[in-house]
């Protein structure tokens, strides 16, 4: 986990055009949306991308805790991937959890990683990845959750 190259200041002039679907140039960007503020109160950041994966829309969700439940967790991204759907079919989706600590994963981190791959899968969305922002830096979910 290299949290320091996943830094809002290492975006490319046109990281605005590129596709989403490159993990370095994608924690960069969580890098740039995740503001001090929302890790600090815990939040969830939603990456809505069109069929060419560019970004569409960022979400940022407040309300919901991200230490919350495996059912919620499912609940949530199942939600996301259906308006990623109507929106954008054949888009991607991206999550980034954003909260306090060490850039350390949790199984609460690791439930997030794991819905997204579910939701997407059910609604046909391009999973994009997780990742953890925390005033620490930002890395990449391990993938290998989104397969328990």
């Amino acid at each position: 986990m290299d949290k320091d190259k996943n830094n809002f200041e290492n975006l490319p002039a046109d990281w605005d055009g590129r596709s989403l679907d490159d993990p370095d140039l994608l924690g960069c960007v969580v890098d740039l949306f995740v503001r001090h503020a929302d890790r600090q109160a815990g939040s969830l950041l939603a990456l809505l991308a069109n069929e060419e994966l560019r970004l569409v829309q960022p979400v940022m969700i407040d309300d919901i805790p991200v230490g919350c439940d495996q059912v919620r967790q499912h609940e949530v991204t199942h939600r996301l991937t259906q308006i990623v759907g109507q929106v954008c079919p054949g888009g991607g989706l991206a999550l980034a959890v954003a909260r306090r600590g060490m850039v350390v994963q949790t199984h609460w981190d690791l439930g997030w990683r794991s819905a997204l791959a579910l939701a997407c899968q059910d609604n046909g969305v391009v999973d994009l990845g997780c990742y953890l922002a925390t005033p620490a830096g930002v890395v990449r979910l391990d993938d290998s959750a989104a397969a328990a």
